[in-house]
């Protein structure tokens, strides 16, 4: 896991440019019809609980977003290479980073984590280790957005997100 001690998942559209995810686990707001079909053939699925929720473009599951304190460490997700660090841009001001990563073994695709301050030692064309390098740590947004995952937890409930988009392609020469 990316993030140390996840209060909750939850998955939902982002700006409809990036690739679908997979969940894996057991949605835990399913609707009433799935929750008995899972239980009278199974299926249900096994593994952390994950939420799915509205908003955004493109597919439900475009853009995933793992709760945590404030100030908790977020590791890269994938093997690769840091090939971006920007701002992150909330109703035009700006609170922390977004990184491009783009996978060791998948040059098409980047990894875009959004809503952490970047650790200041990591730089544009770093290489990184998935669980384990350091990217940076969870932002506090919860004075100046209202949280999704808030609803199906106890807390605040900051997150980190986390898209996959098709990676830029150079221009013919």
């Amino acid at each position: 896991m990316p993030v140390g001690q996840p209060t909750a998942l939850g998955y939902h559209g982002s700006d409809g440019t990036s690739l679908p995810l997979q969940p894996v686990g057991r949605q835990g707001n399913e609707g009433i019809l799935t929750r008995m079909a899972h239980w009278l053939f199974g299926g249900a699925g096994t593994g952390p609980t994950y939420y799915e929720f509205g908003g955004g473009e493109g597919s439900g599951t475009g853009a995933l977003d793992v709760g945590a304190a404030a100030g908790t460490d977020v590791y890269s997700p994938v093997d690769g290479t840091v090939v971006s660090i920007g701002k992150f841009v909330l109703d035009g001001k700006s609170y922390g980073n977004t990184l491009e990563i783009q996978p060791s073994q998948e040059a098409s695709v980047v990894v875009v984590v959004t809503r952490l301050r970047s650790d200041p030692a990591l730089s544009v064309g770093e290489a990184v280790t998935a669980g384990t390098s350091k990217i940076g740590v969870l932002i506090d947004l919860s004075a100046v957005e209202k949280q999704t995952l808030a609803s199906v937890t106890h807390d605040a409930v900051n997150h980190v997100t986390f898209e996959v988009d098709p990676a830029a392609s150079l221009p013919g020469r």
